[in-house]
């Protein structure tokens, strides 16, 4: 995970926190650069959605994403996400303003 993701500038810059300089350093989810458009985060994604309405009764999952990220905006709307709303945000790493796109799938 450290080597694939944590430790990749490519990634971390739509996550909220920094590239880490240590494997006990990392902790999360999300794809390293190497993986994107090969249909693992698809499967995690769906995994996700049909853990929450079976465990949790959920009846709508909401995903957001900065809106640069235009690889987890074509996993969104792949699956039939639509945009719900966007929200100005700041990094608080660099204070970079950014476009926060929220999006709902009901399921």
């Amino acid at each position: 995970m450290y080597r694939n993701v944590w430790s990749q500038p490519e990634s971390a810059r739509y996550m909220a926190w920094k590239v880490t300089t240590s494997e006990e350093e990392a902790a999360g989810i999300c794809l390293g650069s190497k993986f994107v458009g090969r249909g693992y985060g698809k499967q995690i994604l769906l995994c996700l959605i049909r853990y929450c309405k079976e465990e949790f009764g959920a009846k709508e999952f909401i995903y957001s994403t900065r809106d640069s990220n235009k690889a987890s905006i074509g996993l969104a709307l792949s699956l039939g996400f639509q945009l719900i709303g966007t929200e100005e945000k700041q990094d608080k790493r660099d204070n970079q303003i950014y476009i926060l796109q929220k999006y709902s799938l009901k399921i």
